[in-house]
Parts: C-alpha cells; structure tokens; sequence
C-alpha cells in the first residue's frame, strides 16, 4: 500500500509515467518514409561558367544580393515584414526598439 501511495505522488510530481510512455514512443515509433509519395525533381545547380545565369536569375553569382530594406527612413517607428522564402512583403510591424 505505501509503495503504491509513494508511486503515485512521485508521478503526480515528477510525471513518470508520462516520461516513460514518450520514450518508448520514441524509440520504437519511427517517422515514416514518404519519399515513394511525394514526386519532387531533382534540383539543378547552374554551373558557373553558364552564360545564361544572368537572364535566368536576374543576376550573375559574383554579384551579392541587395539586404531588405526592413526600417523605413520616412517611418523608424515601423518595421518591413517580407517572406524569407519569396521576398513577398508580408506587412508591417511596431519597431519595438526604436
């Protein structure tokens, strides 16, 4: 009796048998292999002595892309959101440390 009352405030403290099940879990449950799923090509790199580089990517590699513009002069107050995936403006926040 005491060691089933010791155990049960031990795991109401500790969360034991919360601790156990997600590392059992853990270990025998593996992430699925969705690869046959999902039919993605394969990506090509331009290779550097390619002239075309310039009109496909609007640049030459040897030129460094212009940083985002994220504080506006005319507003210090207000930040420039964009998406790092495309660039996108997303909007603005508050510019919490100006």
């Amino acid at each position: 009796v005491f060691s089933v009352t010791a155990a049960r405030y031990v795991n109401a403290d500790w969360y034991l048998w919360r601790d156990l099940k997600l590392t059992l879990e853990s270990i025998f449950d593996r992430v699925p292999d969705i690869a046959s799923q999902v039919d993605l090509p394969p990506l090509q790199l331009p290779d550097e002595d390619d002239s075309d580089n310039e009109s496909r990517y609007g640049a030459t590699s040897s030129s460094a892309p212009k940083p985002m513009q994220l504080v506006d002069d005319a507003s210090p107050t207000i930040l420039q959101c964009y998406s790092p995936a495309t660039l996108d403006k997303l909007g603005t926040v508050p510019n919490l440390s100006a």
